[in-house]
C-alpha cells in the first residue's frame, strides 16, 4: 500500500490577526497581517486502503474514527474537519490517516489550520491529484468554515503553506503574500512564547470581534484600524531589524485588540501580560483570537530570562521552538512522533 507523510508549521502572529477574516479586510484600507512560521509542526501520515473505509487516528487529541469514506459527514461529529477533507481528497478506495500536532490544543498558534494543510497536502499527493498551494489554501479555509460555522481567517494557512516570515496584504480577491527578510535568529533571541494553560475556542472570540464590527460599533471599528496601524508598524520594524520598535508595535497591537471585545483578555491572559511587561518585555500580546491559549513577548535579550521566569511564576508554561523557513513539506518516510497503528 502506498503512503505519504506531510508536515506543516504553526505560526506566531505578530500583528494583524482577525483582520484576515472575510469581510473585515474589505472594510479598511491597508489591511495587513504579519506572522512567522515556527517549528511546532502538524503532521499527517496517509496510507491507501482497498475497502472504501476511512480510519483516522489523532495522536494529540487521543481520538479515533472508523467510517465509510463515502458516508455523509454530520455536523459536529468527531474529527469532522479531517473527515471532510478525506471525502474531498482521498483515493476512492479508502485511506488510513494518522495525525499529530506539537502545538497545544487551543493554543492560538494555528494548529488546526496547519494540520488541515498537512492533511490536504498528504491526501492530494497520495491520490495523485496534488493541488497548487493557493488551491489548497482556499479549500482548507472553506472546509474549516464549514466546520466552525462562522467565517475562518486565512493567515494560519499562509504560514502553514509557505513558512518563513511574511506579510499578507488583504484586498478584494483575498490575500497577497510577501516574504520578508528578517533575521530569524536574532528575533528568536528576543522572543518568549508561553502557553497560558487555558485552551480557547478561536471561533467564539473571532466571531465576537467580527460581529461587533459588522454591527457598526464605533469603538470596534476604531480599534481594528489601530490593529492595522500596528501591523504596518510591525512590518517596518522587522524590515529595519529594529527589535525594540517591533516590541512597541506588539504592545500597541494588543492595546487596540483588547478594546474590540472583552473576550480577548478573558481568563489568565491579562495577568500574564502584566507579568511579562513588569519583567521588562518591550511588548506582548495574545496569539490568535485570545481568551487563553498562547502569548508572545518581545524583550531585550538580557531580559528574556526574567520574562520567562515571570510568566512561569504567573502560571504559564514555556514553549520551546525555533522560527522556520519551510512551509508544507512531503517526506518519503514517517517523521517523528507519528507511529502507524497496527
Amino acid at each position: 500500500m502506498r503512503e505519504v507523510v506531510a508536515s506543516a508549521p504553526t505560526r506566531i502572529d505578530l500583528a494583524g490577526g482577525t483582520i484576515d477574516i472575510w469581510p473585515l479586510y474589505l472594510l479598511s484600507e491597508g489591511a495587513l497581517t504579519v506572522n512567522v512560521a515556527i517549528s511546532l509542526l502538524a503532521r499527517c501520515r496517509a496510507r491507501e486502503r482497498r475497502d472504501g473505509r476511512l480510519a483516522i487516528v489523532s495522536r494529540d487529541q487521543k481520538r479515533r474514527l472508523v467510517r465509510s469514506l463515502g458516508a455523509p459527514v454530520e455536523p459536529g461529529e468527531p474529527l469532522e474537519l479531517l473527515a471532510r477533507l478525506a471525502q474531498l481528497l482521498a483515493p476512492p478506495g479508502g485511506v488510513d490517516i494518522e495525525t499529530d500536532c506539537d502545538a497545544p490544543a487551543g493554543s492560538g498558534l494555528g494548529g488546526s489550520s496547519a494540520l488541515a494543510v498537512a492533511v490536504a497536502t498528504a491526501l492530494g499527493r497520495l491520490a495523485g491529484r496534488p493541488l497548487l498551494p493557493r488551491q489548497r489554501l482556499v479549500l482548507v479555509r472553506d472546509v474549516e468554515t464549514q466546520v466552525l460555522r462562522v467565517p475562518a481567517g486565512e493567515q494560519d494557512h499562509f504560514a502553514a503553506m509557505y513558512g518563513g516570515a511574511q506579510t499578507i496584504e488583504w484586498r478584494a480577491g483575498g490575500g497577497r503574500r510577501n516574504a520578508i527578510s528578517v533575521g530569524l535568529t536574532p528575533l528568536r533571541r528576543r522572543t518568549v512564547l508561553c502557553y497560558s494553560g487555558a485552551s480557547r475556542f478561536s471561533a467564539r472570540s473571532n466571531w465576537d470581534m467580527v460581529k461587533r464590527r459588522l454591527d457598526g460599533e464605533r469603538h470596534a471599528a476604531r480599534a481594528l484600524e489601530g490593529v492595522i496601524s500596528a501591523a504596518q508598524e510591525m512590518r517596518e520594524a522587522l524590515l529595519a531589524r529594529d527589535w525594540k520598535r517591533a516590541g512597541a508595535a506588539l504592545k500597541a497591537e494588543m492595546s487596540h485588540r483588547r478594546k474590540i471585545s472583552p473576550l480577548v483578555t478573558a481568563g489568565p491572559v491579562a495577568p500574564l501580560l502584566a507579568a511579562g511587561w513588569r519583567a521588562g518585555a518591550w511588548g506582548g500580546k495574545v496569539c490568535g483570537a485570545g481568551g487563553g491559549g498562547c502569548l508572545v513577548f518581545l524583550a531585550p535579550p538580557e531580559r528574556v530570562p526574567e520574562v520567562e521566569r515571570a510568566v512561569v511564576r504567573a502560571g504559564a508554561r514555556l514553549l520551546d521552538f525555533q522560527f522556520v523557513r519551510a512551509g508544507a513539506t512531503v517526506t518519503s518516510k514517517p517523521t517523528s512522533r507519528v507511529v502507524l497503528s497496527q
